[in-house]
């Protein structure tokens, strides 16, 4: 089932929503609540990644963005220096060396 523009345009209307943005909120209210196992599953994704050494490490590093940001859209926040232990715990054995050189 798909959804054409009149559909949305009749969803905004009934929800007396007169913007983009005002509506993509009321979605996201409406549909985006989620359990305690999407949550869970998010901080085993996070445990399990890891940044490979002798590949580009952006897909790596923008899969773990998403992940504390789907944690974050479900209040559930690590302080800013978790998220850097975080990310310095995911790096490969050759660029630990490296960060390690700098500390």
């Amino acid at each position: 089932m798909t959804i054409c523009d009149t559909d949305i345009r009749k969803l905004a209307v009934k929800a007396k929503i007169s913007n983009t943005r005002e509506l993509l909120n009321w979605l996201k209210m409406q549909y985006g609540t989620t359990s305690i196992s999407v949550t869970y599953a998010d901080i085993v994704a996070i445990n399990k990644l890891q940044i490979p050494g002798d590949y580009d490490p952006i897909p790596s590093l923008d899969r773990l963005l998403v992940l504390f940001m789907c944690l974050k859209d479900n209040k559930l926040t690590y302080p800013e220096p978790i998220h850097a232990v975080i990310l310095l715990s995911k790096l490969s054995p050759q660029i630990k060396e490296i960060a390690h050189s700098y500390n």
